[in-house]
């Protein structure tokens, strides 16, 4: 791990791929709402920074591609979806990716502020350019099934962004105590 050394141009490559990969799932999806998940922004996040060195750009994202997997997991299992292999592949792939690059770079202190002022700029987009119908990062309404512990939007909304901060916090803990090792 080497967090301020000369920055690997195989990891410019691999955000190349990375970027290519994003659009062209995307395109696939072909609903433009999509591209405001968590998940697909930060992703483009991750392949931005890698492409053009910004090692910080790289945590956020990563720190999110990772959370995200698991928050999307956990969606499809509570939800019962049927089953998408790509958006499995998809999610698991980022999840590496970002594993890989902790490992190459690594962190720097307290990413989770970094990472929640992340989610909260993606909120904003999602609230500004997606469909209401789509509820895209839950900004319009309570999604299943959380709609059973919450009948009220603006304290679930509450419970989330506390809920966000809290996991980002803990997942910044224990990734800085695996990568210091």
């Amino acid at each position: 791990m080497n967090p301020f050394g000369k920055f690997p141009n195989y990891l410019k490559i691999l955000g190349i791929f990375l970027l290519s990969y994003t659009l062209i799932t995307n395109y696939l999806w072909r609903e433009p709402d999509n591209y405001f998940w968590i998940c697909h922004v930060s992703a483009f996040l991750v392949s931005g920074s890698l492409i053009f060195e910004f090692r910080k750009g790289i945590r956020i994202g990563g720190l999110w591609l990772i959370l995200g997997t698991i928050l999307w997991l956990s969606d499809e299992v509570l939800n019962d979806y049927s089953s998408d292999k790509l958006s499995y592949f998809t999610h698991l792939l980022y999840a590496f990716i970002s594993i890989y690059c902790f490992r190459r770079i690594g962190l720097f202190p307290f990413p989770w502020v970094g990472a929640f002022l992340w989610y909260v700029f993606v909120q904003l987009l999602s609230l500004k350019f997606t469909d209401p119908a789509q509820n895209i990062n839950l900004v319009y309404s309570i999604w299943p099934p959380w709609d059973l512990l919450f009948s009220n939007y603006f304290y679930f909304q509450i419970f989330m962004n506390l809920f966000i901060l809290g996991i980002l916090f803990f997942a910044s803990c224990i990734s800085n105590k695996i990568l210091d090792e």
